[in-house]
């Protein structure tokens, strides 16, 4: 398997997939990985869709290693806006 190859040459192996809910690329990678980083899209992911597709990989004995929330501007978002000043940036 070109992963496991991979994993010998390399200290770390970082592998991109589509979006879980819809197609199951990113379970079967899962499976192959040490762990799985989980990305989701500031208000575009649900609460219940990252809820279901951490369920998921846990189900599935995935380890998740946490998560990165991309798209998210401070200045935007009213519900953060009280952490306002701790992302400012100069």
């Amino acid at each position: 398997i070109l992963i496991e190859q991979l994993k010998k040459e390399f200290d770390m192996v970082i592998v991109d997939s589509p979006p879980m809910l819809r197609i199951s690329d990113a379970r079967v990678l899962g499976w192959l990985a040490d762990g799985v980083l989980l990305v989701f899209r500031a208000r575009k992911t649900t609460k219940d869709a990252a809820l279901a597709v951490h369920d998921c990989l846990v189900q599935d004995g995935i380890r998740v290693l946490g998560t990165v929330l991309n798209d998210w501007n401070p200045r935007k978002d009213e519900r953060y806006g009280v952490y306002y000043p701790y992302f400012r940036v100069a």
